[in-house]
């Protein structure tokens, strides 16, 4: 267990010698068009596999920004990453997850 007076600092640095710094928030509708460009950027390089865009790729993200949960991560103030929650009578589960390939590490 964390001491909690000790901050900590594995969100200030996203990678192994990294200097960057991490953010994440809540989307808000000001942020709907570049929720849906880093979606497409992430899903992008399935269409020539699936023979069309994948289904995250087609959503009005004003609409997904009211009707659930939306995260936006920043590294270094770029948006970087964008996860989408859904909730159910059975709980909540993770509808997107799309990450920038600008941000994408390796193992």
């Amino acid at each position: 267990m964390t001491n909690p007076s000790t901050p900590d600092k594995s969100a200030e640095h996203p990678r192994a010698g990294s200097q960057s710094s991490l953010c994440i928030r809540a989307a808000t509708h000001a942020d709907a068009e570049n929720v849906a460009s880093c979606v497409a950027n992430s899903f992008t390089h399935y269409i020539e596999r699936l023979g069309k865009p994948p289904q995250p790729m087609l959503r009005n993200y004003n609409d997904v920004i009211t009707d659930h949960s939306v995260y936006l991560t920043f590294v270094d103030e770029k948006l970087a990453g964008v996860l989408v929650l859904g909730q159910g009578v059975d709980g909540f589960s993770l509808d997107i997850v799309a990450v920038d390939p600008r941000f994408q590490g390796g193992a």
